[in-house]
């Protein structure tokens, strides 16, 4: 199962984060295109570097990762792309298609495995995610091939940073609040959203003004929300970038 990420961080930012680096992938890409358009480039054995990108999204994984089994599937993606990179380039001789065709039935063995000994009965439904506390309101939630699913209870949330990366994130803070500010005026909180080829479903407290500011290419918004006409209720600000991907904000 692709790995998610929600914990807590302090203001300031990590010199590399995984939104950087998916960006950093994407615009190395798009300058490779353009300067071969321009004949300033030649990648007719470009194709050989492909897995180059599988080897990003493991570090993207790992660099997300809240738990071992997280860090382990970002591990497993990056050396997938690092096998298929070394084969492409000559250095090892057997492929990772062969290997897997051949192995693959060890995935059936330990499936049943886990079957077998795993806690619970296996009719037992699985329960519902309950409200997450936080420490400084703040939050961060990234995924990357995959979805995951977070409420979240917090009496002075303040900020979040939402990524999702062919990926969906369900954020419930229905049960959250703003503290309220010292000179009476309207507490504000700021949801730093980045999504590529993903979808993002947000749940609010009524009475939250939710305001879009963010920059959207072939992306759609939804606000369903009922917002207080009080000008001193939460303004929920969301800002940053969506390509392709579809968000929606409700109650």
């Amino acid at each position: 199962m692709p790995a998610d990420l929600v914990t807590t961080m302090p203001e300031h930012h990590v010199p590399i984060s995984p939104r950087f680096l998916t960006g950093l992938i994407i615009l190395g890409f798009g300058t490779l295109i353009l300067l071969s358009n321009l004949g300033f480039a030649d990648l007719s054995d470009a194709a050989s570097w492909w897995p180059v990108g599988l080897v990003a999204v493991g570090l993207v994984k790992v660099l997300s990762a809240r738990s071992g089994p997280a860090m382990l599937g970002g591990t497993l993606w990056a050396g997938a792309g690092l096998w298929i990179l070394l084969y492409n380039l000559h250095i090892i001789r057997i492929s990772l298609w062969t290997t897997i065709s051949l192995y693959w039935p060890v995935a059936l063995i330990l499936f049943g495995l886990t079957i077998m000994f795993r806690r619970g009965s296996p009719n037992c439904a699985s329960p519902k995610p309950e409200a997450e506390p936080l420490k400084d309101g703040v939050l961060q939630v990234m995924t990357v091939l995959g979805g995951t699913k977070r409420m979240i209870a917090s009496q002075d949330f303040t900020r979040a940073e939402v990524s999702a990366v062919l990926g969906g994130v369900d954020l419930d803070l229905s049960r959250s609040n703003m503290a309220p500010t010292l000179n009476g005026d309207a507490p504000v909180a700021t949801i730093h959203i980045y999504s590529m080829w993903g979808g993002i479903e947000l749940r609010v407290p009524e009475g939250w003004r939710v305001e879009p500011q963010m920059a959207s290419l072939l992306a759609g918004y939804e606000d369903t929300t009922r917002p207080s006409s009080d000008p001193r209720a939460p303004r929920l600000i969301l800002r940053g970038s969506t390509l392709m991907s579809g968000i929606e904000v409700k109650n």
